[in-house]
């Protein structure tokens, strides 16, 4: 159909009635809930990270992701199933997000002090052992097609997504005009996938790598053994690349990614041009009785059942309760598990950003004060 059949001024087009064929979608190898995962590979790649690979217990095939994904992890009890879903943790996948063929996931854990999971993966786990999985997801999303350039802030081991995207530009291409990683390190000795992301930049010919050192080894010499002397700064960014409207995509600690983002928008990037992944928020204390007791209902499910103070956040009282729950939270996707307030009221125990919606609450880091319903 040309144009001459078009109205002129809204461009529509009078409607046809055609006949179409409805086929179901061929499955995808997705799953709902957990699904076990047997540890086939364990490998440090720098001081406190390690990195594994994942097959799945059944064999069965496995959906691809998008880069910038995470998947939420659960140890297994002793009797074989998921553990207790509140000591669930969130990973960057760090593979490429396209495999034909697709026979395992790749993830990589820092270890944190006093951290449970990351203790039980650095201390106790070996291969052959079984983690429960939930299916990929999350809305940190870096594109392959685009015509603006595209920017990687990463801070130690928040390259992780940026190393997924890195892998699929290198797998399968893109059409991504100019790709630049600026990754801060203390020094070589404290540096995550150095090689593998040196490797990266022989195979995609739009990438650049700037490697920032915040405390060079006294052999370590600017220019060859690392690109800049310090942390990352707003001033590092090639103005060129503002001027392009460069997509600015940042993981890594709170002070990095707030003086980054606070930096930019001086240099006038748009606060829609800039993307956020962060490790945690900031913890606040919330007062609540011992014996305090709230009836929670999940109002789109028709489930409610009862919160007490030792049940943890209403995300992982919504998976107890076989609710299905966005948790990109869990892995710095802030707001991601954003959930309405119908009825009563919940408590935060991170302060929340100013742009979260009166009524909403962050179900990942929010428990109820009194009886509640929720947007679930």
């Amino acid at each position: 159909m040309d144009h001459t059949s078009t109205d002129p001024l809204s461009g529509s087009v009078p409607l046809r009635a055609a006949v179409c064929e409805i086929r179901p979608l061929p499955a995808d190898g997705t799953w709902t809930g957990t699904r076990p995962f047997t540890v086939t590979e364990l490998a440090d790649v720098s001081p406190g990270v390690r990195a594994l690979r994942l097959e799945p217990a059944d064999g069965g095939p496995l959906p691809d992701h998008r880069p910038g994904q995470h998947l939420t992890v659960r140890t297994e009890d002793p009797g074989g199933a998921p553990a207790d879903p509140a000591g669930a943790r969130s990973y960057s996948l760090t593979g490429p997000a396209i495999e034909p063929g697709r026979t395992a996931y790749h993830l990589a854990v820092r270890h944190i002090p006093d951290g449970a999971f990351s203790g039980h993966v650095h201390r106790t786990l070996k291969t052959g052992d079984r983690l429960h999985l939930a299916n990929p997801r999350g809305v940190f999303v870096i594109p392959t097609h685009t015509d603006h350039p595209v920017v990687l802030l990463a801070g130690g081991i928040g390259i992780t997504p940026f190393l997924s995207y890195l892998e699929t530009l290198a797998a399968t291409g893109g059409t991504v005009p100019e790709v630049v990683l600026h990754h801060g390190n203390r020094n070589s000795a404290d540096h995550p996938f150095r090689e593998r992301i040196r490797a990266l930049r022989a195979r995609i010919p739009q990438l650049t790598v700037i490697d920032h050192y915040a405390d060079p080894l006294p052999h370590e010499v600017p220019g060859t053994d690392h690109d800049r002397t310090g942390s990352i700064t707003p001033d590092d960014v090639d103005p060129g690349l503002v001027a392009r409207r460069a997509r600015f995509y940042m993981c890594g600690p709170d002070p990095m990614l707030d003086a980054l983002g606070k930096g930019l928008k001086e240099r006038g990037v748009p606060r829609f041009e800039v993307f956020r992944e962060q490790f945690r928020p900031t913890r606040r204390d919330v007062e609540v009785p011992d014996d305090a007791s709230f009836t929670v209902t999940f109002a789109r499910t028709g489930r409610s059942t009862t919160w007490k103070k030792g049940d943890g956040a209403l995300l992982a009282l919504g998976e107890a309760a076989g609710v299905k729950m966005s948790s990109g939270c869990r892995v710095g996707q802030c707001e991601s598990c954003a959930c309405t307030v119908l009825k009563g009221s919940a408590a935060h125990l991170v302060t929340p950003s100013d742009d979260l919606p009166d009524g909403d609450v962050l179900t990942c880091q929010s428990i109820p004060t009194t009886d509640l319903v929720i947007d679930a």
